[in-house]
């Protein structure tokens, strides 16, 4: 059974023709809201991408930073490798015996040996860094890259931002004076219906069937609400109902 909505001293067609305008502003508004809730949805996302970069970037920059201190440390060893090779070479005059002066070369030797093997970790570390500092390259680049088409986006979506809010606010204003001049029971029927019907309060008819909820209406139904007598809401879903068919 339809419901009937109570209506002020306005005209019964110029209220429905009020209603419907607020609706199209509503559904504009809504577009509006949507657009803004994509704007920071989609700027989210490309800032995440950019601080995924910036992460490797500092990742790659501490590995380089990582293997260029080890390099570091070794040629330090190998430094003090040197003047333990020095030192010792400067005792051979203090050598009296075959076995000392034996025993004074194989700590030569031992001695050479581990600044060989410091030497050789230390090409590996510098090969190492070459890479490493190739990457980095790249990862600089590729930040540089996505930072400057970031904010490039970020222009363009806060000029469209602005745009939105303009208009939003404009629309704002229109529907205001419109919602001034309906009356207030009908306003807050239609502002409920507006809430919990997914944005849309009002349903147009172009036969017997509700576009709100795409149910049958009966037939006395449509026949009243094509008559514009009384103010009819759809026995379904409760959306009010007019007649825009031919």
């Amino acid at each position: 059974m339809s419901v009937f909505i109570e209506r002020g001293i306005m005209p019964l067609n110029e209220e429905i023709g009020l209603l419907i305008q607020l609706q199209k502003i509503d559904a504009q508004l809504s577009k509006y809201n949507e657009t803004e809730q994509n704007f920071q949805a989609r700027l989210e996302s490309e800032r995440s991408g950019l601080e995924a970069l910036k992460n490797n970037l500092q990742a790659a920059h501490a590995q380089f930073e990582k293997v260029s201190k080890e390099r570091r440390e070794k040629e330090r060893e190998v430094e003090i490798q040197e003047q333990q090779i020095q030192k010792t070479q400067a005792r051979i005059k203090e050598l009296k015996t075959n076995k000392e002066y034996q025993a004074h070369l194989n700590e030569v030797d031992a001695l050479k040996k581990g600044r060989g093997a410091f030497e050789e970790t230390i090409l590996l570390l510098m090969d190492k860094m070459e890479v490493l500092k190739t990457a980095v390259a790249a990862e600089e680049q590729e930040f540089k890259e996505k930072e400057e088409k970031f904010l490039e986006t970020v222009r363009a979506m806060e000029e469209e931002l602005k745009k939105t809010k303009e208009d939003k606010r404009s629309q704002g204003l229109e529907r205001s004076k419109i919602a001034e001049q309906i009356g207030k029971k009908m306003l807050a029927q239609y502002d409920y219906l507006l809430n919990n019907k997914k944005g849309f309060a009002m349903a147009g008819l172009t036969g017997n069937i509700c576009p709100g909820c795409n149910m049958n209406l009966p037939p006395q139904l449509v026949a009243e609400v094509k008559k514009n007598e009384k103010m009819l809401t759809c026995s379904n879903c409760y959306r009010i109902l007019y007649w825009q068919g031919l």
